[in-house]
């Protein structure tokens, strides 16, 4: 079983997906991919002061492009 924290999501416009690297506190890792929805994404990991055992490994991508976007963990909590 896994418990997830709410949390509101940092705010970053665009079209498309978005994705990143994640990595568990047991060193698993996974990508977590996420499409725009009303030309904005709300991503609910940090790449930025992470204070979590559960981070990302990177900034999150732009999928097809070399776009990349750090998050900081204000922003994830706030919803900014």
């Amino acid at each position: 079983m896994k418990i997830f924290e709410y949390v509101k999501g940092a705010v970053i416009p665009g079209e498309g997906a978005i994705e990143v690297t994640v990595v568990t506190k047991t060193g698993r890792e996974f990508v977590y991919r996420q499409e725009s929805e009303n030309g904005r994404f709300i991503p609910p990991y940090s790449t930025l002061d992470n204070p979590y055992d559960v981070m990302t490994a990177g900034n999150y991508r732009i999928v097809g492009g070399g776009e990349e976007i750090t998050v900081t963990e204000e922003a994830v909590i706030r919803g900014e």
